[in-house]
């Protein structure tokens, strides 16, 4: 039940992402359908987050590579549970108030472009906190850390966001140089 319904988040978020940008021709639609799917994905992510919190059942999947260091190996234990859980909290509030806030912007900037980042974004969530092998922790990491730079960056002609991208940018790669140097020490 646990994996099934991890799978099930993946999927929302994927779907969500892949319409956004498949619907590039009606924003309106775009914005909503990404949105929604997030809420989904979250929304599945709060069940999900209970049903570990409740059972305390230990799920682990590896998908085991030919390559030693690219084996990906996921852990959904009560500490993934509650972060899973406290994510999922957000993602349907932002989700929802999304779908009213991005309105503003369908004249000068592309809210599919933004729908896809954002259902990555929160995907790379939930990924972060189950990830249970370091360098596919470091992976998921760069991941979330990229496409929330591209959220960042979203409104980029002002200067100052563009600025604020950049700097948020050499942060996040100088926590993941730090944390590369944690998981080698």
């Amino acid at each position: 039940m646990i994996l099934t319904l991890f799978i099930i988040l993946i999927s929302f978020f994927v779907l969500g992402a892949g319409f956004s940008l498949a619907l590039w021709k009606n924003k309106e639609l775009a914005n909503k359908v990404s949105h929604l799917f997030a809420a989904a994905g979250s929304f599945t992510g709060i069940f999900l987050g209970i049903q570990i919190l409740l059972t305390q059942q230990v799920t682990t999947l590896s998908f085991v590579s030919s390559m030693p260091l690219f084996t990906v190996s996921l852990r959904l234990d009560l500490l993934a549970g509650y972060f899973i859980l406290l994510i999922g909290v957000i993602g349907v509030a932002s989700s929802i108030f999304g779908i009213g806030y991005m309105r503003q912007f369908f004249k000068d900037y592309s809210v599919n472009a933004f729908g896809f980042f954002y259902n990555f974004f929160l995907l790379s969530l939930f990924l972060v906190v189950t990830a249970s092998n370091g360098l596919y922790f470091l992976f998921v990491w760069e991941i979330m850390s990229l496409v929330s730079f591209f959220l960042v960056i979203f409104e980029h002609k002002h200067y100052e966001t563009v600025k604020a991208g950049i700097i948020y940018f050499v942060m996040t790669h100088i926590g993941t140089m730090c944390l590369l140097a944690s998981f080698l020490l």
